[in-house]
């Protein structure tokens, strides 16, 4: 039996994925929890597919929203075109790899969104061309309907259409380069996008920050979560004196078990933590909408004992949609 936090006010939440010839799956409908959700199986079946699927609908979404009136979708009788080359939420060698059954050339990936009473499921269909490798075609499909319902939803809200959802994937990581750039927001929102969230991993701790306390307290709630799953206390430190002059982000970590290190010195199981629970302080601070978040592996660079303190806390985390 598992107990979810209460969750006060309405709120949005993805209800329903539904794959359609995509990749590993001649069909699929996964109805979601609407806080936390365990995806278990043996190699090779299609768990990060899901994942994958979620990137790419994602992707697509965002370019369907208009350029001049970010408010509204481009209508559902046009085409857009991803190239080949740009695919990269994806493993495809072939376009044929797109597709469950290759004689069919189109595939359909279906989110749907709930909040209370209020539903809308948003259909991308995305199709090969005759051009070898060249690039997918991607519509809004029949459902066009949809689309104009749930953006005339999202004008009630403070957000906007694109940040209405966030869709975050966190990779295990091993380590981390040694130098690291300051970044402004949009470059951090742009890492993540593309897969890169361990780029500016840094600058996400940096965005955690609190400025209304003590320096020794500042990073206190990031700190509160790696001790509730490490059990130890890391002090995490801000080392530049100058934010605006220097070039690269200066970051340490120290407990009892060790002297304080520059953070691309720390352990893999720690970095991946770090890098998780970073990544949701920063985009809960950043996005007004539904912020999914996709764990993937976690089991690659944690120990057993850890990867079940992991689930507790994340398990417990009432502000976001996790699938793990």
């Amino acid at each position: 039996t598992v107990s979810y936090p209460e969750i006060n006010g309405e709120y949005m939440y993805i209800e329903k994925i539904e794959l359609e010839n995509f990749k590993a799956f001649k069909k699929l409908e996964y109805t979601c929890n609407e806080k936390f959700n365990v995806i278990v199986g043996e190699n090779n079946i299609g768990k990060s597919t899901i994942f994958e699927a979620l990137n790419l609908w994602k992707f697509a979404y965002d370019r369907l929203i208009q350029e001049r009136d970010k408010t509204r979708f481009y209508k559902a009788a046009s085409n857009y075109y991803l190239p080949f080359s740009e695919l990269n939420q994806i493993r495809l060698v072939d376009d044929n790899d797109l597709l469950y059954r290759t004689n069919q050339p189109s595939a359909s990936i279906t989110v749907t969104i709930r909040e209370e009473d209020k539903c809308f499921s948003l259909q991308i269909r995305f199709e090969k061309p005759g051009i070898k490798n060249a690039y997918i075609r991607f519509f809004n499909s029949h459902r066009f309907s949809e689309f104009e319902r749930f953006a005339d939803f999202v004008r009630s809200k403070s957000c906007s259409l694109k940040n209405a959802i966030f869709i975050y994937q966190t990779r295990p990581i091993s380590t981390i380069g040694r130098s690291e750039p300051f970044y402004n927001n949009g470059q951090i929102e742009k890492k993540i996008s593309i897969g890169k969230s361990h780029d500016v991993l840094r600058n996400k701790i940096l965005k955690t920050e609190s400025s209304q306390v003590r320096v020794a307290e500042r990073f206190n709630k990031l700190e509160s979560r790696l001790e509730r799953v490490l059990k130890k206390r890391y002090q995490i430190r801000f080392k530049n004196k100058n934010r605006t002059d220097d070039e690269y982000v200066r970051i340490t970590a120290e407990c009892v078990d060790h002297k304080e290190l520059e953070i691309s010195m720390m352990g893999s199981g720690f970095l991946q933590i770090l890098e998780i629970f970073s990544t949701i302080e920063y985009i809960e601070s950043h996005v007004d909408g539904i912020c999914l978040i996709l764990i993937d592996e976690p089991d690659s660079h944690i120990h057993s004992d850890l990867q079940s303190y992991l689930i507790d806390e994340l398990k417990n985390h009432a502000d976001s949609q996790i699938l793990l």
